[in-house]
Protein backbone atom coordinates (compact mmCIF):
# COMPACT_ATOMS: atom_id res chain seq x y z
CA UNK A 1 0.00 0.00 0.00
CA UNK A 2 1.35 3.44 -0.90
CA UNK A 3 0.87 6.05 1.78
CA UNK A 4 0.33 9.77 1.43
CA UNK A 5 1.29 10.64 5.01
CA UNK A 6 1.76 9.08 8.44
CA UNK A 7 0.99 10.90 11.68
CA UNK A 8 2.64 9.00 14.57
CA UNK A 9 1.83 9.58 18.22
CA UNK A 10 5.02 11.01 19.74
CA UNK A 11 6.63 9.39 22.80
CA UNK A 12 4.03 6.79 23.80
CA UNK A 13 4.25 5.16 27.23
CA UNK A 14 3.27 1.61 28.12
CA UNK A 15 0.72 0.11 27.77
CA UNK A 16 0.85 1.92 24.38
CA UNK A 17 3.82 0.77 22.30
CA UNK A 18 2.97 2.88 19.26
CA UNK A 19 0.06 4.48 17.41
CA UNK A 20 -0.26 6.25 14.07
CA UNK A 21 -2.81 7.46 11.54
CA UNK A 22 -1.93 6.41 7.98
CA UNK A 23 -3.43 8.19 4.95
CA UNK A 24 -3.51 6.33 1.65
CA UNK A 25 -3.46 7.95 -1.77
CA UNK A 26 -7.11 7.02 -2.16
CA UNK A 27 -9.13 10.08 -1.01
CA UNK A 28 -10.83 9.66 2.34
CA UNK A 29 -9.13 6.36 3.21
CA UNK A 30 -7.34 6.44 6.56
CA UNK A 31 -6.16 3.73 8.95
CA UNK A 32 -5.44 3.84 12.67
CA UNK A 33 -2.61 1.46 13.62
CA UNK A 34 -2.19 0.74 17.33
CA UNK A 35 0.15 -1.58 19.23
CA UNK A 36 -0.54 -2.00 22.94
CA UNK A 37 0.50 -4.22 25.81
CA UNK A 38 -2.31 -6.44 27.03
CA UNK A 39 -2.70 -5.58 30.68
CA UNK A 40 -6.05 -6.27 32.31
CA UNK A 41 -5.49 -3.51 34.87
CA UNK A 42 -4.85 -0.76 32.28
CA UNK A 43 -7.82 1.45 31.31
CA UNK A 44 -6.92 1.21 27.60
CA UNK A 45 -7.39 -2.58 27.75
CA UNK A 46 -11.11 -2.10 28.38
CA UNK A 47 -11.36 -0.03 25.19
CA UNK A 48 -9.81 -2.64 22.92
CA UNK A 49 -11.43 -5.58 21.23
CA UNK A 50 -9.30 -8.72 21.15
CA UNK A 51 -10.54 -11.77 19.24
CA UNK A 52 -7.86 -14.26 20.27
CA UNK A 53 -9.02 -15.85 23.50
CA UNK A 54 -5.71 -17.71 23.88
CA UNK A 55 -3.60 -14.52 24.01
CA UNK A 56 -1.65 -14.14 27.26
CA UNK A 57 -2.41 -11.04 29.29
CA UNK A 58 1.23 -9.91 29.20
CA UNK A 59 1.52 -10.14 25.41
CA UNK A 60 1.41 -7.27 22.89
CA UNK A 61 -1.11 -6.84 20.10
CA UNK A 62 -1.32 -4.67 16.97
CA UNK A 63 -4.72 -3.77 15.52
CA UNK A 64 -5.54 -1.82 12.35
CA UNK A 65 -8.85 0.06 12.06
CA UNK A 66 -10.46 2.23 9.37
CA UNK A 67 -10.78 5.79 10.69
CA UNK A 68 -11.27 9.40 9.64
CA UNK A 69 -8.40 11.86 9.14
CA UNK A 70 -8.45 12.72 12.85
CA UNK A 71 -8.12 9.09 13.97
CA UNK A 72 -11.75 8.55 15.02
CA UNK A 73 -12.67 4.88 14.53
CA UNK A 74 -16.12 4.87 16.07
CA UNK A 75 -17.47 1.36 16.54
CA UNK A 76 -15.87 -0.12 13.41
CA UNK A 77 -14.36 -3.59 13.85
CA UNK A 78 -10.64 -3.97 13.34
CA UNK A 79 -9.31 -5.12 9.96
CA UNK A 80 -6.09 -6.79 11.09
CA UNK A 81 -4.64 -8.19 14.31
CA UNK A 82 -1.17 -9.53 15.12
CA UNK A 83 0.15 -10.73 18.48
CA UNK A 84 3.71 -10.50 19.85
CA UNK A 85 5.33 -12.10 22.90
CA UNK A 86 7.88 -9.42 23.77
CA UNK A 87 8.21 -5.65 23.60
CA UNK A 88 11.17 -6.02 21.23
CA UNK A 89 9.06 -8.06 18.77
CA UNK A 90 6.19 -5.56 19.04
CA UNK A 91 8.45 -2.57 18.34
CA UNK A 92 10.08 -4.33 15.38
CA UNK A 93 6.79 -5.70 14.05
CA UNK A 94 8.07 -9.28 13.81
CA UNK A 95 5.40 -11.86 14.68
CA UNK A 96 5.63 -14.81 17.01
CA UNK A 97 6.55 -18.12 15.32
Amino acid sequence: MRVRWVSPRPSPELPIVGQAIVATWWPGRYYFVSTIQLDLSAPIRRLTEITSKSVRTDAFVTNVYRCDKHGWCGDKPFLFERTYETLREAEAGTPMP
